[in-house]
């Protein structure tokens, strides 16, 4: 499993309100990147979950905050942060009755209401996610409505991947899964969800300078 990175609380001192200047200066500001999963329980697998994989927040990749289950005075100083967290980011955008924007190569096509706030997890935490409508096409979502609003540049190569093994010695595969403009540069960034020996992760790849560059690994999600 992908080791939970905790961040400062320095990083989301700023309002998340605080937007960034494109190129074409059009505002695109802090955003979510949800997936969409099928019910972890064998009674909701008809049920349909965004779930966080990414938080652009503040120029800055990071790992969607959790919530540890448990008794609280028992968990850790920074588990008790890291659910504070969850609170102030994930959770205003997956309210019910919000809507969740469907990306379709790097542009949103559609939108979806969410239903209710579902906590979605594996293991001991979990993230706030939003169960929404079942008519959902897109693998890819995000809470920030001006997603694709810029001009893309084409894409004519991709990024080669490192070779990953399981322990018992077969590839762990790779797909790319969407393409996005997070930060607002109007190059799309290369979402790619990634196998792991008991479930899967997600890394993101940005072209700068002419050369592929890995910007986040994270978002873990276990089987």
């Amino acid at each position: 499993m992908i080791k939970k990175i905790f961040v400062s609380l320095s990083l989301f001192s700023i309002a998340s309100s605080c937007n960034e200047k494109t190129k074409d200066d059009k505002p695109i500001g802090n955003t979510i990147i949800y997936t969409v999963q099928n019910g972890i329980n064998e009674n909701e697998t008809e049920k349909i979950y965004a779930v966080p994989i990414v938080v652009y927040y503040n120029k800055k990749y990071i790992d969607p905050p959790f919530c540890e289950f448990g008794n609280p005075k028992y968990l850790s100083k920074e588990s008790i942060i890291s659910c504070e967290k969850a609170k102030k980011i994930l959770l205003p955008s997956v309210q019910p009755g919000k809507y969740l924007f469907e990306l379709n190569n790097g542009k949103i096509t559609l939108k979806t209401k969410v239903i209710k706030t579902y906590q979605f997890g594996f293991s001991d935490w979990t993230t706030y996610s939003g169960q929404i409508n079942s008519n959902t096409k897109s693998k890819l979502l995000t809470d920030n409505s001006k997603i694709g609003s810029n001009h893309l540049t084409i894409n004519t190569d991709k990024p080669v991947l490192e070779k990953r093994l399981n322990p018992e010695g077969e590839n762990l595969n790779d797909k790319l899964i969407g393409q996005v403009d997070i930060d607002g540069d109007s190059k799309p960034e290369l979402i790619y969800e990634s196998m792991e020996y008991e479930g899967s992760y997600y890394q993101i790849y940005s072209k700068k300078n002419n050369k592929w560059i890995n910007i986040f690994n994270g978002g873990y999600q276990g089987l």
